[in-house]
């Protein structure tokens, strides 16, 4: 006879230490308030504060930029006769600062192949703001309103 055996109700006992263990696991993984949420939350946290501080750290790198390239571009604007070649420099270093891309529901001629779109005729489309204080003019006055 073990010694186990000989304790009265080790079986009762053994099974409920079991069912109290994997209790504690089951709350663990898929409880209300699972602690493997909260761990995965932080470890989220973490990971996303690393890629936030990695990524200004490798922006501030790229922002000092290559200088000798840098001083190169500073000579071509010097060198610029005028204000609108500045301007299309400028665009053609930096990019478009403010495009806006409209699309019009307007029917359109087929145009073939070999015809350029630049020789198409214009579309005219009226654009309104979409605000309500907004009032058309017509015929030298603001509508509603008396000049």
């Amino acid at each position: 006879m073990s010694r186990l055996e000989s304790m009265p109700g080790w079986e009762q006992e053994i099974r409920t230490r079991n069912k109290a263990v994997w209790k504690s696991i089951k709350d663990w993984f898929i409880g209300k308030n699972a602690t493997s949420k909260q761990v995965l939350e932080i470890n989220n946290r973490v990971i996303e504060k690393v890629t936030r501080e990695a990524n200004a750290l490798v922006q501030r790198q790229n922002m000092s930029g290559n200088k000798t390239e840098i001083r190169h571009i500073m000579t071509l604007f010097a060198k610029n006769p005028s204000l609108d070649d500045a301007h299309r420099l400028s665009a053609l270093v930096f990019g478009a600062q403010c495009a806006r891309h409209f699309t019009v529901g307007a029917e359109r001629e087929e145009f073939h192949s070999g015809v350029s779109v630049y020789d198409a005729p214009p579309i005219e489309c009226v654009l309104q703001p979409r605000t309500r204080a907004f009032k058309r003019y017509a015929g030298g006055r603001w509508n509603g309103t008396q000049s």
